[in-house]
């Protein structure tokens, strides 16, 4: 795949794989809107690949806010007049064993593993199916599949999202060139 002047949303853009994914594909000459609740590692990152040529921009964004996603993906189609690619990178790890499980816990956890990249969804969708195209990456992991000691909510956030994704994956995506 080409990706010389793509235009790439990634969220959670300042943690170590969010981070690595913006650098490769500063490289490959994507135009990127890097997104991340910490706005001095967030401006650093932009500062650091566009002092290497990069085309990139920073929006602040808290990822279990809907409105601030909103605004995120709607600033990134009107500064780019378009979204070719969104990586969703965001999350979070919280142990907590289910014998003495927090409800809290989960529930922070299930807010930024999962509904956040619903609202993301929910705001990029409408886009790339105007532009009959378009790429959704949204990370998960083992745990989504198998339950491991101590990652009983991280595994049931990662499991609803990509049982979201498989059911949105055959209901709408290839019907509009959306991977």
């Amino acid at each position: 795949m080409e990706f010389n002047g793509k235009v790439v949303l990634i969220s959670g853009a300042t943690g170590g794989m969010g981070r690595e994914i913006a650098k490769l594909l500063a490289k490959e000459g994507c135009r990127l809107a890097l997104l991340a609740r910490n706005e001095d590692k967030l401006k650093a990152l932009v500062d650091e690949l566009n002092s290497e040529k990069a085309d990139c921009i920073s929006i602040r964004c808290d990822v279990k806010n809907k409105n601030e996603i909103k605004d995120a993906v709607e600033s990134t189609n009107k500064k780019f007049g378009r979204i070719d690619i969104a990586i969703l990178t965001a999350g979070v790890l919280i142990p907590n064993p289910v014998e003495d499980f927090k409800s809290s816990i989960i529930k922070d956890t299930m807010d930024i593993n999962f509904m956040a990249n619903i609202y993301f969804l929910e705001y990029l969708l409408p886009i790339m199916k105007k532009q009959k195209n378009g790429i959704i990456a949204a990370v998960s992991t083992l745990p989504d599949k198998r339950g491991v000691p101590g990652w009983g909510a991280y595994g049931a956030s990662k499991a609803a999202l990509s049982l979201f994704l498989e059911s949105l994956r055959a209901e709408v995506l290839q019907k509009y060139g959306i991977k």
